[in-house]
């Protein structure tokens, strides 16, 4: 709980920076601040480089998706999105977008939405048992999408041609939907992700 605790602190630190002001010489104290605790940590720790363990006929994928920019409850640039349903059929998942992620004034940027997107088709795709890489991500965007507000995912995988996987999903502020999403993914299998991220010592 405690990688928990200090992400969750420099969440709230970056939406500080983000939505208010200061006087010079409270944002100096600050950095300064941020510095020293910064090289204690590094002192305290070591370089970590992240790959997928190998365990059996699959990568371990729970500490990549741990820190994942978009989703990862260990990531402070994560938003997070948070998944509420996975399933064969669908996936749901949830977000709250900060002013650290605005656009234009009130509004989420577009892409933190395409992101957002990436992460939940993908896991879509995985879930179904079709796992892949991101090939092309296309986004309607159909009205600005609120910051501070609740907001809802919908995906699902649409079937697959050969290697090709597709995958679509839906974001929504309430009962509006503001955006539209449909993926092309390549098939990726164990062995090709274990040739392409696992490290020999990792």
């Amino acid at each position: 709980m405690t990688a928990e605790r200090l992400t969750g602190a420099i969440r709230e630190l970056i939406e500080q920076v983000a939505t208010a002001d200061a006087s010079d010489a409270a944002l100096a104290e600050a950095a300064d601040a941020v510095r020293a605790v910064t090289a204690a940590l590094r002192e305290a720790g070591e370089p970590r480089t992240l790959s997928f363990a190998f365990n059996g006929e699959r990568p371990d994928r729970s500490e990549y998706r741990r820190l994942n920019p978009v989703s990862g409850d260990l990531n402070p640039l994560a938003a997070p999105l948070r998944y509420d349903r996975v399933s064969e059929d669908a996936v749901e998942a949830s977000v709250t977008f900060g002013v650290a992620y605005q656009g234009p004034p009130g509004y989420v940027h577009g892409a933190h939405i395409a992101g957002a997107f990436d992460d939940v088709l993908g896991l879509a795709n995985l879930a179904s048992g079709n796992p892949g890489m991101t090939v092309r991500l296309e986004v309607r965007y159909l009205r600005p999408t609120p910051l501070r507000a609740p907001l809802s995912i919908e995906a699902r995988c649409d079937g697959r041609e050969g290697r090709r996987i597709f995958a679509s999903g839906r974001l929504m502020a309430g009962d509006v939907v503001t955006a539209e999403a449909e993926g092309v993914f390549a098939e990726i299998t164990a062995r090709r992700a274990a040739a392409l991220f696992i490290r020999e010592g990792t």
